[in-house]
């Protein structure tokens, strides 16, 4: 879907801008809709490119996040339900990229489309 590929555009824009105070759309959970659906996100930044499977599921009341390697290791997980955002980072994803900004990428992804008629 478009928003998954915002998605992989925004992370790539935090990767090589390190950009960590993004304002918070605060969307609700229910906003997002019932979602089921997985893409392969492809990142490239100077002569390294990355690739993840994003993994989305939301039920309107809890939204799962879940970037997972070719190889099969989790880089993260990110859970919202109600105002209460849970982050884990997994071995491999980079310490300077914090998982809060990267929710509010998703965030300001999804308002994007929301807003596009």
């Amino acid at each position: 879907m478009r928003w998954i590929t915002t998605l992989g555009i925004c992370l790539l824009a935090l990767l090589l801008n390190a950009c960590t105070s993004i304002p918070s759309p605060n969307i609700a959970v229910s906003d997002f809709g019932l979602l089921n659906q997985s893409e392969l996100i492809t990142l490239t930044a100077g002569d390294k490119t990355f690739a993840f499977t994003a993994r989305i599921e939301s039920d309107g009341q809890t939204l799962n996040l879940v970037a997972i390697t070719p190889t099969g290791q989790r880089l993260f997980s990110l859970k919202k339900q109600g105002d209460i955002l849970t982050t884990e980072a997994g071995p491999l994803w980079p310490q300077a990229m914090p998982l809060a900004a990267v929710w509010l990428d998703f965030e300001m992804a999804h308002v994007e489309l929301l807003e596009q008629p």
